[in-house]
């Protein structure tokens, strides 16, 4: 991937057609990971163990994005989310946990 300059003269690289899941995306790293992923242009896909009207107070991102509430050691929803989400270009795991060992 090139780094190039976001046309909207955001100091970050583009994101522009990129699809990012963002785990933990209501958390204090989470929150602005995906903000500065919105703002590069990145269509986001957020999950988050809390409800979705909880985490958007907490996200605040301007562009429109996708929400999955997951549990990441429920090995089951993480694979429905997955499912769900398709290909995507990036992963970025702020939750802090590894629950599966496969």
């Amino acid at each position: 991937m090139s780094l190039t300059a976001h046309p909207s003269g955001s100091p970050y690289f583009s994101l522009q057609g990129k699809r990012v899941v963002i785990t933990g995306a209501a958390g204090g790293i989470g929150a602005p990971t995906a903000r500065i992923c919105s703002d590069a242009g990145a269509e986001i896909v957020l999950v988050d163990v809390l409800a979705e009207v909880t985490a958007r107070t907490r996200i605040q991102v301007a562009n429109s994005f996708s929400y999955f509430q997951c549990d990441v050691v429920d090995r089951a929803s993480v694979e429905a989310v997955a499912a769900s989400v398709g290909e995507i270009d990036a992963l970025i795991d702020t939750v802090g946990v590894a629950p599966f060992d496969d």
